[in-house]
């Protein structure tokens, strides 16, 4: 993990302020080149998980800082690319009760709750061996 990685999203989940480079994080929301791409729920002491999206930036940079933030929070899943598709993967490889995930870059999904607006992918799993 980058060291602005690592500094801006553990700075994101102890709730400071922090800016480096092209990143920054006011505590509550995090943002890359100006997008926020991670936000605390306003319920967020009630069980509901942090909030993350590609924003449409389907990049390196993204994925990097989003995996970071999930690595922080001990979370064991990643975002990977695939094909031009994102997918979202639980680490320790694939079970017939946990398949790779396609993420729709634009959207919002949850963590640690994998289902919310996640679509399973038709694919093949061997493709991710």
């Amino acid at each position: 993990m980058r060291k602005i990685t690592r500094e801006t999203a553990e700075a994101f989940l102890e709730g400071r302020i922090k800016s480096m480079g092209n990143t920054s994080t006011d505590g509550m929301s995090y943002f890359l080149h100006g997008n926020r791409i991670a936000y605390k729920p306003s319920n967020l002491l009630s069980g509901e998980g942090i909030r993350f999206s590609m924003r449409g930036w389907a990049t390196v940079t993204t994925r990097e800082r989003l995996n970071g933030i999930l690595e922080c929070m001990g979370e064991p899943y990643r975002i990977i690319q695939r094909h031009y598709d994102q997918y979202l993967i639980k680490l320790g490889g694939i079970s017939p009760s946990c398949k790779p995930t396609i993420l729709n870059t634009c959207s919002w999904f949850t963590l640690p709750d994998p289902e919310a607006e996640l679509i399973e992918i038709p694919k093949q799993p061997e493709m991710f061996a």
